[in-house]
């Protein structure tokens, strides 16, 4: 039993020194591949640095402008690949960068944000068209109720018409039959009258009453914002209507008699 866990704990010494010595060969190796990283960038400035001498030494000591031309050609070539390689390792950096981040995952939800901006839209009509469906609802509403005190200023002009007709022709059969209480009696064979003259004259001063009657009537007709003013111009007019007629029944007794045959 003592031997076995003496083995053990040497195995666990053995195990502990071979990790030891393996970090320090990793440590090691870091060093020597950052010291070779170095070496070799020292390397290519080196070899950049020889280049960029022998071409300025080929540029100062050649005399063929062909091969001058191209050797500058090459040269600006040579710093156009420098620069994309540049370009290159800056774009894959950048590229880590974003898988590494939150970036990619916001991108995935470009749809989500296009459909709730839609959505915003789509409710911002629909409180437009409600809001205009609200506004002809109302002005519907207003016609309506213009159209109804319309047709009530209608009826109400219509039975005041109503009604003016029917006193006018109460006024009218009573002013007749007093007219024709009133009248002497003429036997028909002792007289002879000019009827044409008479009636002629009857008609005219009629037409002219009845003329005078119907304008005011118009004229009372056209003022619908008060009832009880448009009542008491049309008992005026009734009244002098009925003056008129009166005249006219005086008038007609007057005319002169013509001689008995």
């Amino acid at each position: 039993m003592d031997s076995s866990n003496n083995s053990v704990m040497c195995l666990i010494k053995r195990a502990e020194s071979l990790s030891g010595v393996f970090g320090e060969l990793l440590k090691q190796t870091n060093d020597l591949l950052a010291e070779s990283h170095h070496v070799d960038q020292v390397m290519i400035n080196c070899c950049k640095f020889r280049d960029d001498q022998l071409l300025k030494h080929l540029v100062e000591h050649i005399t063929d402008q062909d091969q001058l031309q191209l050797l500058r050609e090459n040269a600006e070539l040579k710093s156009t690949v420098d620069e994309y390689q540049a370009g290159i390792e800056k774009i894959m950096s950048k590229y880590k960068e974003h898988c590494n981040s939150d970036v990619l995952n916001e991108t995935y939800s470009l749809r989500e944000k296009y459909i709730n901006q839609l959505e915003s839209i789509v409710r911002c009509q629909d409180e437009r068209i409600e809001h205009m469906a609200k506004v002809m609802k109302m002005s519907a509403d207003l016609d309506e109720r213009e159209s109804t005190d319309i047709q009530r200023t209608i009826r109400q002009l219509a039975s005041e018409n109503e009604e003016m007709r029917r006193k006018l022709q109460i006024s009218c059969n009573g002013d007749e039959d007093a007219f024709k209480q009133n009248a002497p009696h003429r036997s028909e064979c002792s007289t002879q009258m000019d009827l044409m003259d008479l009636s002629d004259f009857s008609d005219a001063a009629s037409q002219c009453s009845f003329d005078s009657f119907m304008t005011c009537l118009s004229f009372a007709g056209i003022d619908t914002s008060s009832s009880s003013c448009s009542s008491i111009v049309n008992e005026i007019d009734v009244n002098r209507f009925i003056d008129e007629a009166l005249q006219l029944g005086e008038q007609g007794e007057k005319v002169p008699q013509p001689k008995q045959t």
